[in-house]
């Protein structure tokens, strides 16, 4: 009966696979040579929801503002509370630009809570018809529009482009263990875009169109999300028959510093939006995302038959080496973060959160979403 232990085996040799899978389709993607139609200078506007201050927020807002081209473009920060401490930051800022190109409002009368009542309330305010989304953590390159978005959105049949989250300048263990953990995902939309396979928009950077926007019904129709904003903004945007497309260039987020309970909700609510947009994967997860934990448990069995230990660690060995080494090219193919190598150990730790974090995420109803607890029941 010991032998049975062998099955466990199965899960890890296919989560090996699918790793070594996922890292080929993306940086097939990544590094494919791109046609688009040349860049256009219509005017664009630049919306920002904002709830406290990100780690050097300035120089974020900043680059959204000083962007090189061609035409105008209009920069709208979008505020729940008057006495919110980005606020000030704000004020400050726009001081130095023409007030009708940066401007902030407060989202007193928008529906919806957090990030989409912001967005709403600046779609409302924002005067030209090509949009892009951002989080106020990203930090925009300054020839962004010029190079990427305007061409993107050109394209025939693109209703929405993303930008997949890649933060960097980790300073302590716990940003590295969050920035890596962010940066993992790139193997989930460069796979899915290298087969044509993109139905959802996932990422801190959103790039389309007024038009679109009103084909599917406004922000508004997404007024009572939660969480998942992003992903159900991508599936109305394909339900109106448009595409979507992943941008080659990630949206890069300066996060130096953390702490290991942010990080942790923050992982929470990231797992509670996953398995809301697709009911039952957790099981994939659990199957294929955690071949750590069937090693682990392949050791036990083995300790407890006295059998096939070298097998165990074998294949422990096996995982944990896939972790870091798939850490490493994805630092240094996409992240480029110098601070990150001497944290590189971190990698070592993912799944051994990840399993904790799942059963609280399939079974505990609320998130925390930038110090808010929010609950899950209003999210559809």
């Amino acid at each position: 009966m010991h032998y049975l232990i062998f099955i466990l085996i199965i899960p890890i040799i296919a989560a090996v696979m699918l790793r070594i899978w996922t890292h080929r389709l993306t940086w097939q993607f990544l590094s494919r040579p791109t046609h688009l139609p040349s860049a256009g200078c219509e005017p664009v506007s630049i919306l920002v929801p904002v709830r406290g201050l990100d780690q050097q927020a300035e120089a974020n807002y900043r680059s959204y503002c000083e962007q090189e081209y061609g035409a105008t473009h209009e920069v709208i920060f979008a505020l729940e509370e008057e006495d919110d401490p980005a606020a000030a930051v704000i004020e400050a800022l726009a001081a130095s630009y023409p007030p009708e190109s940066v401007r902030l409002i407060i989202s007193r009368d928008a529906e919806g809570i957090g990030k989409i009542r912001n967005q709403i309330a600046a779609a409302r305010q924002c005067r030209h018809d090509l949009w892009i989304l951002v989080d106020s953590d990203v930090r925009l390159p300054p020839d962004f529009l010029h190079t990427q978005a305007i061409r993107l959105l050109s394209e025939k049949g693109v209703g929405l482009a993303y930008a997949a989250p890649c933060p960097t300048g980790s300073e302590d263990w716990v940003a590295a263990l969050h920035n890596l953990s962010v940066c993992n995902s790139i193997l989930t939309y460069g796979s899915a875009a290298m087969r044509g396979n993109l139905n959802a928009a996932v990422g801190s950077c959103i790039l389309t169109r007024r038009d679109v926007i009103a084909a599917i019904g406004g922000l508004e129709r997404l007024a009572n999300r939660v969480v998942g904003l992003d992903v159900a903004l991508g599936r109305a945007v394909v339900e109106a028959g448009y595409k979507i497309e992943l941008l080659p260039q990630p949206a890069r987020i300066h996060h130096a510093r953390d702490r290991f309970m942010r990080f942790w909700w923050q992982s929470h609510r990231w797992l509670a939006t996953i398995n809301l947009a697709v009911p039952g994967i957790w099981i994939a997860i659990l199957m294929l995302g955690l071949p750590l934990w069937w090693a682990l448990a392949f050791v036990g069995l083995a300790v407890a038959n006295s059998n096939h230990q070298v097998i165990g660690l074998s294949l422990v060995i096996l995982v944990l080496l896939m972790d870091v080494v798939s850490a490493a090219v994805i630092n240094l193919r996409l992240a480029r973060d110098a601070k990150l190598w001497k944290f590189l150990w971190v990698a070592l730790l993912q799944q051994l959160f990840l399993l904790p974090n799942l059963v609280l995420a399939v079974t505990m109803k609320k998130v925390q979403w930038r110090g808010r607890w929010l609950s899950l029941n209003a999210s559809a």
